[in-house]
C-alpha cells in the first residue's frame, strides 16, 4: 500500500465514519434496537414498518394483511416487495425487531449509495472525487432529511440500485456485462420503479451524448444496445411476477389518478417541502452551478459517465415533476449525493488554478469541508411522531383483542400516520367535522376514514394475469365518509393533545357518553383511554 492510498483509506474512514455519526446514527439515537417505531415521522414510514413486521412474521408478501385492507384476506401487495424481505430477513437474521431493522437499511443502503458514487466519480477524477464527498452531509441538514424522518424507504433503497446501475455503466468490460445489469434493473423494479425508468432514460441519455459527440463508434452503439436488451430481458424474467402486478396497480390506477397535463411547480408543492436548489445555501450553490458549467464543457470533449451522471440527474431534478404527481419532487432528497461531482469539480478547479496538487492537502481539505457543513447546517435529527402511551395503547390492543376487532381512534395526535402500525382494523375520526359531530349528539352518523392501504383500490387476481379492483366492484366510497360511530369494537380516546387540545375536551365528552351507553374502559394510561363496546351497533350515544 503506498502513500496516496493510505491517505485516501483514512479519509474516507473519517468521512463516512462522521456520516454514519450525524446521519443514522443520530436518527436512530445510536441504538440499533427500539422499543417502538420512533425513526418515523409520517405515513408512508409507519407503513413500511408495519408491512415489514408482517413479513417478518408470516414469511411471505403475497397478500396484504387483512387488517390493513378492510379485512380482504387476498389483497395483492402493489408495493415491490425487496425492502419488506429484506427488512423481514435482517430482522431473523439479527434479532432486532423488524421496523428496526427496516430503518437501520434506510440509513445504511444510502451511505452505501453516496460510496458508490464516489467511486464511480473516483474512477474519472481521484481528487475531485475527494473534494466532493464533503456534500453527502447535505443528505442530513436542512430539508434533504425528510427523505429519512418521513419514512421515504423505497426512493431510499432503490436510489442505492439506480447509483449501483450507474457504476455498472462505466464497466462495459464486466463478462458478461448483461447478467449483473440485468439483476441491478430487477432489483430496482421490485424496490423502486421510478428508479428503473430513471436507468433507461439515462441509458438513452449516455448514448445519444456519447454517439453525438463522436465518442461512440456504430458498432459500440450496437453492442451496448445489445447488451442493455440481454440485460432487460433478464430483469423481466426476474421480475416476472411483479411487473402483470405493477402494471394493474401503480399504472393503470396511481398513473391515471395522478398525471396531469397541467405541470406543478415548486411553489404549488406543499405535500412535502423537498429541497430546491437555494437549500444548499448559497456558498455551496455557487459552487454547485459553477461545476455544472465546468462539467458541461469537459463532457464535449470526454463525457465519462460520472460526468453524464451528475448532469442527468440534475437535470432530472429540475425537470421530472411536471406533469406528473408531486411525488416526482422527491428525486431531490439525493441531490447531495447525484451534485457531489460538480462541487467538487469546482473546488478542484480552484485549486488548480493556485496549484495546490496535493491529495494530502485535498484529503485535509475535504474532511475540513465536512466538518465546516456539519459545524454550519446540521442540527440533530428530531423524530418520535408516536408517544410512549400511544404505543403502550397499540400493543395492549394487539395482544387483548380478537385479530378481526374493529378500533376507531377519536382525535389524537399523529394517528393518520402511526395508527397504521396497527395490527388491528384501525379508523379515524374527521377532525375538521368533530365539532359539528359534538353539536348533533346523539346523532350516530360520523365522517370516519378506514387506515389502510386504499391507493390501489384493493388490487386482487381474478386470474393468472387477470386482476380486479374490490373498490370498484363493491362500489366502496375511499377516504372519509359517514358510518356509524356505534359500529366498532374498541374506541382509543386520547386525553391529551400538543396540537388542538380543544378537541380533547370534546374527546372526553364523547367517552363519558359512551360509558354511560353499553361501554366499558378497558385500559388507560395518563395519555389515553380504551373503551370496549359491549353492545356493537347499539345505542352508544343514546
Amino acid at each position: 500500500m503506498n502513500r496516496e492510498q493510505l491517505i485516501e483509506i483514512v479519509f474516507l474512514l473519517v468521512l463516512f465514519g462522521g456520516l454514519l455519526y450525524i446521519g443514522p446514527g443520530s436518527l436512530f439515537q445510536h441504538s440499533l434496537n427500539h422499543e417502538k417505531p420512533d425513526q418515523y415521522g409520517a405515513t408512508d414510514g409507519f407503513l413500511y414498518a408495519m408491512l415489514s413486521e408482517y413479513v417478518a412474521e408470516t414469511g411471505n408478501f403475497k397478500y396484504y394483511p387483512q387488517y390493513s385492507v378492510e379485512g380482504f384476506t387476498d389483497a395483492i401487495p402493489h408495493h415491490p416487495p425487496i425492502l419488506m424481505h429484506l427488512a423481514a430477513m435482517f430482522a431473523h437474521t439479527s434479532g432486532l425487531s423488524a421496523y428496526s431493522s427496516l430503518s437501520l437499511i434506510m440509513g445504511i443502503f444510502v451511505l452505501f449509495g453516496a460510496f458508490i458514487m464516489y467511486w464511480l466519480i473516483r474512477s474519472w477524477n481521484q481528487k475531485v472525487a475527494i473534494l466532493a464527498a464533503p456534500l453527502f452531509v447535505f443528505l442530513y441538514v436542512s430539508k434533504f432529511v425528510v427523505g429519512y424522518t418521513w419514512g421515504e424507504a423505497l426512493l431510499l433503497m432503490g436510489t442505492f440500485f439506480l447509483i449501483a446501475l450507474f457504476y455498472i455503466m462505466s464497466k462495459p468490460e464486466l463478462k458478461p456485462w448483461w447478467v449483473p445489469a440485468g439483476i441491478l434493473i430487477a432489483a430496482s423494479i421490485n424496490t423502486h420503479t421510478s428508479e428503473t425508468i430513471f436507468f433507461y432514460g439515462f441509458a438513452v441519455f449516455f448514448l445519444a451524448a456519447k454517439f453525438v459527440l463522436k465518442q461512440m463508434t456504430k458498432e459500440e452503439l450496437v453492442k451496448w444496445l445489445k447488451m442493455l436488451a440481454l440485460a432487460s430481458l433478464l430483469a423481466v424474467i426476474l421480475s416476472f411476477n411483479y411487473l402483470p402486478i405493477f402494471y394493474n396497480g401503480y399504472y393503470k390506477i396511481a398513473g391515471g389518478g395522478y398525471t396531469s397535463f397541467k405541470p406543478m411547480s415548486p411553489e404549488e408543492f406543499g405535500a412535502i417541502q423537498v429541497p430546491p436548489l437555494q437549500d444548499f445555501h448559497w456558498p455551496v450553490l455557487i459552487a454547485i452551478l459553477l461545476g455544472v458549467v465546468i462539467a458541461a464543457v469537459l463532457a464535449k470533449k470526454n463525457s465519462h459517465v460520472a460526468l453524464l451522471t451528475s448532469i442527468y440527474m440534475f437535470l432530472v431534478g429540475l425537470t421530472n415533476y411536471i406533469g406528473l404527481h408531486y411525488r416526482a419532487f422527491q428525486t431531490r432528497f439525493l441531490w447531495p449525493i447525484y451534485l457531489a461531482l460538480f462541487f467538487g469539480l469546482a473546488i478542484y478547479f480552484i485549486l488548480k488554478q493556485v496549484r495546490i496538487t496535493s491529495i494530502l492537502i485535498t484529503a485535509v481539505l475535504g474532511i475540513a469541508l465536512a466538518a465546516v457543513f456539519s459545524n454550519a447546517y446540521y442540527s440533530p435529527i428530531q423524530t418520535g411522531a408516536i408517544y410512549d402511551e400511544q404505543w403502550q395503547g397499540m400493543t395492549w390492543l394487539e395482544q387483548n383483542t380478537p385479530d378481526n376487532s374493529r378500533v376507531l381512534f377519536l382525535f389524537g395526535d399523529g394517528y393518520s400516520q402511526s395508527a397504521r402500525v396497527l395490527k388491528r382494523q384501525a379508523f379515524q375520526i374527521e377532525p375538521a367535522d368533530y365539532g359539528r359531530f359534538i353539536s348533533a349528539l346523539p346523532n350516530r352518523s360520523m365522517r370516519i376514514e378506514p387506515v389502510m392501504i386504499a391507493e390501489m383500490k384493493y388490487l386482487h387476481r381474478t386470474g393468472l394475469f387477470s386482476f380486479g379492483y374490490y373498490v370498484l366492484e363493491k362500489n366502496m366510497t375511499e377516504g372519509f365518509r359517514p358510518m356509524d360511530i356505534c359500529n366498532f369494537d374498541y374506541y382509543v380516546v386520547d386525553k391529551r393533545s400538543g396540537y388542538a387540545p380543544q378537541l380533547i375536551q370534546a374527546n372526553l365528552q364523547v367517552a363519558n357518553t359512551m360509558i354511560a351507553h353499553n361501554m366499558s374502559g378497558v385500559y388507560q394510561n395518563d395519555h389515553l383511554a380504551i373503551l370496549q363496546n359491549n353492545n356493537v351497533g347499539g345505542d352508544c350515544l343514546a
